[in-house]
């Protein structure tokens, strides 16, 4: 073999994690202030829900408001169709788990607890979330829309 004959994959595009221009945002995590500043840093934190690295946004929700940050990337948050922030349903404005109680649908995003399943997982959800005509993306969006 020569020099580059088995060549190790490296580099942020061939790992898979994110790069996100603006985060998935509820209304009271955005604040009341339309000119709102935010900080981002590229690959600043991993995902609280699948260990990922992804694009950290720092901003003040409103002029008297805290400082908020994202804490789980884009994937989980399309997956689950919740705000990047406080985990809340999009739709609804109510937590995920009591969501999904009160509407009756099944978790669709569960994570392997090891670590070798873990890229699989996230593979197959970022592929899924990028077709929109396959079966399986149709039924996980039909269970937000009830």
């Amino acid at each position: 073999m020569g020099e580059r004959g088995m060549a190790i994959r490296t580099g942020i595009t061939k790992q898979g994690w994110e790069n996100a221009d603006f985060p998935i945002l509820c209304e009271t995590c955005l604040g009341d202030n339309p000119y709102v500043r935010m900080m981002k840093q590229q690959f600043g934190t991993v995902c609280k829900i699948c260990t990922r690295p992804f694009t950290l946004f720092r901003w003040k929700a409103g002029s008297e408001g805290r400082f908020k940050n994202t804490i789980v990337c884009q994937t989980c948050a399309k997956v689950k169709n919740v705000c990047q922030t406080c985990l809340f349903d999009l739709d609804f404005g109510l937590p995920v788990e009591l969501r999904d109680r009160l509407l009756g649908t099944f978790p669709f995003f569960l994570t392997p607890r090891g670590s070798e399943g873990q890229p699989a997982a996230q593979h197959r959800l970022s592929r899924l979330l990028h077709r929109p005509d396959q079966p399986e993306c149709k039924a996980l969006t039909s269970s937000w829309t009830r």
